[in-house]
C-alpha cells in the first residue's frame, strides 16, 4: 500500500538552461525536448562540457548539475552525487541542492535529502518546485504532516497547477487515515481531469483521477466504492497495468480471489516487471 502512496505522488525535476549552439550543450541540458533524461549519450556530452568548460567556474558548475541529473535518471545515484557536490562547491545554487537531495532520496538518505531540498528553498524561497520535491521527499519518508505542509505551501505558490498537485497532497492524507481530507482533494483532482477530458476529443485523461479515487477509497475500507472508480479508470484506459492491479487489490477486498489472480495476470501482462503482482498471484496460490 505505501508504494501505491508514493506512485499517487507528483515526481518534478527542475529544467535548467545552457546555451544551445553546440550539439553538447543541447544534449546535455535538461528539457523536455531531450528526454527521455539518463542516456549514455547525455552523460558523454555532459563530460565533454565538463571537459571544455574547466577555466569557466559558472559552465562547469552547470555542466556537472546537468549531468547530476542525467546519472540519477540512468540508476547512478553515487555518480549524482558526486556531480551535484562538485556544482555546489563551484556555484552554490537550487538545482545543485535539489539534485544531489533527490540522489540522496533514491538511496534511502531521506535525512540528507531533506536537508538539501531545505537548502535549496534557501536559495530560490519562492519557487513551488523545491516545496514539491521535499514533500514527495517526506511522504517516502512517512513524515506525513511535514509532506501535507509542503504540498500546501507548493499550492499555494503555483495555484494555476493546483488542480494537478492536490492528488499528491491526497496521497498523503490517505496514508495518515484521514480519509475525509483525501477524498476531497481526490474529487478536485479527478473533477479538474474530467473537464480537461470533455475539452479533449479521444482523451482518456481521467483514468488516472478515477485511479486514485478507487486508492483512496480502498484505503478507506470501501471497496465497493473503489470497484465503481477502477472500473471507470479501465474503460478509459485498458493499457495501464496499474489500472489492473488496483482492481485485483479491490477484488482481494471483496474476497473475489479468482478475479483478483485474473486481473494480477493482466496487470504483469502488460508490465512484466511488475513483481508485486507476481507476488501477489503466488501468495493467492495461482501461476503467473
Amino acid at each position: 500500500m505505501r508504494r501505491w502512496a508514493l506512485v499517487l505522488s507528483a515526481c518534478f525535476v527542475g529544467v535548467f538552461s545552457t546555451p544551445a549552439a553546440a550539439d553538447d550543450a543541447a544534449e546535455c541540458t535538461l528539457t523536455t525536448r531531450n528526454q527521455p533524461w539518463g542516456s549514455a549519450s547525455a552523460i558523454a556530452a555532459c563530460t565533454r562540457l565538463v571537459q571544455s568548460s574547466a577555466k569557466e567556474p559558472r559552465s562547469l558548475a552547470k555542466a556537472f548539475v546537468n549531468r547530476c541529473v542525467h546519472y540519477r535518471f540512468a540508476g547512478k545515484a553515487e555518480l549524482a552525487i558526486e556531480d551535484c557536490t562538485r556544482s555546489l562547491a563551484l556555484e552554490a545554487s537550487a538545482e545543485g541542492y535539489s539534485g544531489r537531495g533527490l540522489a540522496y532520496a533514491i538511496q534511502g538518505n531521506y535525512e540528507r535529502a531533506v536537508s538539501d531540498l531545505t537548502a535549496a528553498i534557501k536559495s530560490a524561497p519562492g519557487s513551488y518546485i523545491y516545496y514539491l520535491t521535499r514533500a514527495n521527499i517526506y511522504l517516502a519518508a512517512e513524515r506525513y504532516d511535514e509532506a501535507v505542509q509542503d504540498y500546501t505551501k507548493s499550492m499555494a505558490l503555483n495555484a494555476a497547477d493546483a488542480p494537478t498537485l492536490v492528488v499528491s497532497r491526497a496521497a498523503a492524507y490517505t496514508a495518515m487515515g484521514k480519509h475525509d481530507l483525501a477524498m476531497k482533494d481526490y474529487n478536485v483532482f479527478l473533477d479538474y481531469l474530467i473537464a480537461l477530458e470533455s475539452r479533449v476529443n479521444g482523451s482518456s485523461v481521467a483514468s488516472s483521477g478515477y485511479r486514485a479515487r478507487a486508492f483512496g477509497y480502498l484505503r478507506a475500507g470501501k471497496p465497493n466504492e473503489a470497484l465503481i472508480d477502477i472500473n471507470q479508470a479501465l474503460a478509459r484506459d485498458k493499457d495501464e497495468a496499474l489500472n489492473w492491479q488496483l482492481r485485483a487489490m479491490v477484488y482481494e477486498a471483496l474476497g473475489r480471489k479468482g478475479d483478483a489472480i485474473a486481473d494480477y495476470r493482466r496487470a504483469l501482462g502488460r508490465n512484466t516487471k511488475d513483481t508485486e503482482s507476481r507476488d501477489a498471484i503466488a501468495r493467492l496460490g495461482g501461476t503467473p
